[in-house]
């Protein structure tokens, strides 16, 4: 069954995608348009999916440069000590990034970590603008708009 092998070759945060709309995808006769149209709807998802982790990559290398970024990104905070400093820049800076991606999806959420490490480095939601306008560039997010699904944070 498709599902069962899609699911096996991605992380965690790719089931949710599969685990319902697999299941129809495998009931559904073969060649049927709603079969391809499922098939078209996962593919998008996944698309979407890679653009944003490769965009969290970009803005972190354009913030911090590529030596330093991977590091302050994946940083874990001692046992006992809050995510962030600042909550109200954690929830400017996930807005700045929901304005040029859209609302953040369960998927989207591993990267709250990350959020957070930027806003403790005290970078500036001007800067994340910028660096969220450079690499989203023309890249078409309507269809997750915060505006259709609401933000966030």
């Amino acid at each position: 069954m498709l599902g069962r092998r899609i699911v096996a070759c991605y992380s965690y945060p790719f089931v949710d995608l599969f685990m319902h709309v697999c299941f129809q995808y495998g009931r559904l006769e073969e060649g049927s348009n709603k079969k391809k149209e499922i098939l078209l709807e996962i593919t998008e998802m996944m698309m979407h999916r890679a653009h944003l982790d490769n965009s969290i990559e970009l803005i972190g290398n354009l913030i911090f440069g590529s030596v330093v970024a991977p590091s302050v990104l994946k940083t874990v905070r001692p046992s006992g000590q809050a995510l962030v400093d600042d909550w109200v820049c954690l929830k400017t800076l996930v807005q700045a990034f929901e304005s040029h991606y859209g609302s953040l999806t369960q998927y989207v959420m591993k990267y709250m970590r990350a959020f957070a490490n930027i806003c403790n480095e005290g970078v500036s939601k001007d800067a994340m603008e910028e660096a969220c306008g450079n690499v989203c560039g023309s890249y078409n997010s309507a269809k997750w708009s915060p505006f259709i699904h609401g933000y966030s944070a």
